[in-house]
């Protein structure tokens, strides 16, 4: 395991001299790489990360967290030329992947401002990126995409990973409908918990609705999107077996007694009473 937690540190200079130590026996069944914050002290230049080098270094790497490398300023990814590419296949006829990575974290820095607003960093990370790093990691189970604005909704279906567990995709340009309803229809059996929030544009009670076919749904974050009672009265059934939380502060659809109750310290319980009374409601009118 190596964490990498320093803030003058140059990621692409630790990742090249990491690889020269993985390619000795000692590093070679590296498992974890943890490079959050890396880089928070630089401004001079934009870190540039050579995943392609690693994923040949690191073949057996399991966790990868890069949330934050950069800072606000954020990181890209290093071209591999077409004579490295082509050499590899040559020598393997297998192209660079972490088809053992269950974890694997990318999201972009996020400060608070003093008005307690979240300002998000640069992310470079655009849908080839992600199916570079993870277009063969069949094992993942935590994909961690928050701030990563250049996504698209293709993004997750260049995935081919059967068994995601826990998705952050709060701010993230892949997020929405079409990304709930992806998630649902590959996931529902091991889906634990998922954060779509601040995407009120692009998360309704279409796509929200699907997440009742997630049984193993423990916790949700709705904040800021576009959802309404409606939807999160489809997900009730799932308050009997597993489901403990739900966040929805700031959906501007709601009533103004559902938010209260999804906001205050009674938690799941009153947010479910709240729910009960506007179904009455519905069902009288």
């Amino acid at each position: 395991r190596v964490q990498a937690r320093c803030s003058t540190l140059n990621a692409d200079v630790f990742v090249c001299s990491l690889v020269e130590r993985c390619l000795q026996a000692p590093l070679f069944s590296l498992r974890v790489l943890d490079l959050t914050l890396t880089g928070m002290g630089r401004r001079d230049r934009l870190e540039m990360v050579p995943i392609e080098t690693l994923q040949l270094a690191c073949p057996g790497l399991e966790e990868l967290r890069m949330a934050a490398v950069g800072d606000l300023q954020g990181w890209a990814m290093k071209d591999w030329t077409e004579a490295s590419r082509e050499r590899h296949l040559a020598r393997s006829g297998l192209a660079p992947c972490f088809e053992n990575l269950r974890a694997l974290d990318l999201s972009a820095s996020r400060k608070q401002s003093s008005q307690g607003e979240s300002q998000w960093g640069a992310s470079y990370l655009t849908d080839h990126h992600l199916q570079r790093i993870a277009g063969a990691s069949t094992k993942l189970e935590e994909l961690g995409l928050a701030g990563c604005r250049q996504l698209t909704p293709k993004a997750l279906t260049l995935l081919p990973t059967q068994t995601i567990k826990f998705l952050q995709m709060s701010h993230c340009g892949a997020a929405g409908n079409d990304a709930l309803a992806l998630a649902a229809s590959m996931w529902h059996e091991t889906l634990q918990e998922i954060d779509i929030g601040g995407n009120r544009g692009n998360v309704t009670d279409i796509g929200v609705r699907t997440l009742s076919r997630c049984a193993a749904l423990q916790r949700v974050g709705l904040a800021r999107t576009g959802v309404s009672e409606s939807s999160l009265w489809a997900m009730v059934p799932l308050t009997r077996s597993r489901l403990k939380e739900v966040d929805v502060v700031g959906c501007r659809n709601l009533e103004r007694a559902t938010k209260a109750a999804g906001c205050g310290s009674r938690g799941l319980p009153a947010l479910v009473h709240a729910l009960e009374e506007w179904a009455q409601r519905q069902a009288s009118s």
